[in-house]
C-alpha cells in the first residue's frame, strides 16, 4: 500500500500533462464563468498541495512514516484521493463535464476522512507526522472544500441543471455560504486545523479578488464575510484547547 501511494502522489502531477486538459489542475479548466470563480492566481496553490503530497507519499514510503501506525489508516483514502485528481481530469477533459462535481466531491470526502484521522488520531502523533502528513492532507482538503462548489456553480448552469431559481449570481452566494458552513463544521471537528483554514482562505480571497472590479458584491461581501467567519472559529477553537 506504501507504494501504491507513491505511485498515486507521482501520477497525479504527471496526469495533466499526460489528459493535456486547458487548465492545469482540478478547478482551473473552466467553460463558463460563475461570480463565484477564483482569480487565475488563487489556482498556484496546487503547486504546494502536489509537492506536499509528493514528500508525504516518499515519507511513507521509505523514510519514517513506514512505522507510524495512523499513516495506515489514511493511506487508502489517501490514494483515493490522489487518483480522483486524475480521474476528475480525465472528466474535465471530456464530453461528460456533467460528472467532475460528483468527483470532486467524493475527493472531498476522502481527503476529510485523512485529514480528519491525522487531526484526531487514536495515538499521539510524532511532531514529523503531523507536519509531513497532517499538514499536505489539510491543505489538500481545505482546498477541495472550497473546490467543489466552484465546480458546482460552473457546471450546474453549463448542463442545462438550473440554478435553482436563484440565477447565476445568486447560485453563487448559497454555494459560497454552504462551502463556508462546511469549512466552519470541519475546523471545528478538525480541532482547529490551520493548514485546512488557509486554503479555505485561500480560495475565499481569490473569489474576492475576481469581484473586486466589475464582479458581484453580493458574492464579494459573502466570501469576505465566510473568511471573517472562519478565522474567527479557527481562532476560537485554538484558545479553547489551550
Amino acid at each position: 500500500m506504501r507504494l501504491l501511494l507513491l505511485a498515486a502522489a507521482i501520477q497525479q502531477i504527471l496526469a495533466p500533462l499526460v489528459i493535456g486538459t486547458p487548465g492545469t489542475s482540478p478547478l482551473s479548466d473552466v467553460a463558463t464563468r460563475t461570480p463565484m470563480q477564483p482569480a487565475t492566481w488563487a489556482f498556484a496553490i496546487w503547486g504546494p498541495i502536489y509537492l506536499g503530497a509528493l514528500i508525504l507519499a516518499v515519507w511513507q514510503a521509505f523514510g519514517a512514516g513506514r512505522h507510524e501506525p495512523t499513516m495506515a489508516r489514511v493511506r487508502l483514502p489517501l490514494t483515493g484521493l490522489y487518483i480522483g485528481s486524475t480521474v476528475w481530469l480525465a472528466a474535465a477533459a471530456s464530453p461528460a463535464k456533467w460528472l467532475t462535481p460528483p468527483i470532486l466531491f467524493a475527493m472531498l470526502a476522502l481527503a476529510l476522512v485523512a485529514m480528519l484521522r491525522l487531526a484526531r488520531p487514536t495515538a499521539p502523533l510524532s511532531r514529523a507526522t503531523k507536519l509531513i502528513a497532517g499538514w499536505p492532507t489539510a491543505l489538500y482538503a481545505g482546498w477541495v472544500s472550497a473546490a467543489a462548489f466552484v465546480n458546482s456553480a460552473i457546471v450546474g448552469p453549463e448542463y442545462g441543471l438550473g440554478t435553482a431559481g436563484l440565477g447565476a449570481e445568486g447560485l453563487a452566494v448559497a454555494l459560497t455560504a454552504a462551502a463556508a458552513a462546511l469549512a466552519i463544521a470541519v475546523t471545528i471537528a478538525s480541532r482547529g486545523a490551520l493548514a485546512y483554514v488557509l486554503a479555505v482562505v485561500w480560495a475565499l480571497t481569490g473569489i474576492i479578488f475576481a469581484n473586486g472590479r466589475g464582479g458581484s458584491l453580493d458574492v464579494m461581501f459573502t466570501a469576505t464575510g465566510a473568511a471573517v467567519l472562519l478565522l474567527a472559529t479557527l481562532l476560537g477553537v485554538r484558545r479553547s484547547r489551550r
